[in-house]
């Protein structure tokens, strides 16, 4: 059984979201805020779903489902 949980969002109805923790050198972590905060991202979720999208998009690694969401 997935310990994923639905979180939902309010509103209409959202695909179910699992929580996922990760450690990563601070270099990284400032590398994605530089690149988020001018690209418009309204958070490091946000931003991080982006890339994640973006990678899987440029590898071909199927298709990711509706709009990248702020979180």
């Amino acid at each position: 059984m997935s310990s994923a949980r639905n979180l939902g969002y309010r509103g209409a109805a959202a695909a179910p979201l699992a929580r996922v923790v990760i450690l990563i050198p601070t270099e990284e972590l400032e590398a994605l805020d530089a690149w988020g905060v001018p690209a418009g991202m309204k958070s490091r979720t946000a931003a991080v779903r982006a890339l994640i999208k973006k990678g899987l998009e440029a590898v071909g690694g199927g298709q990711t489902t509706g709009e990248v969401l702020a979180g």
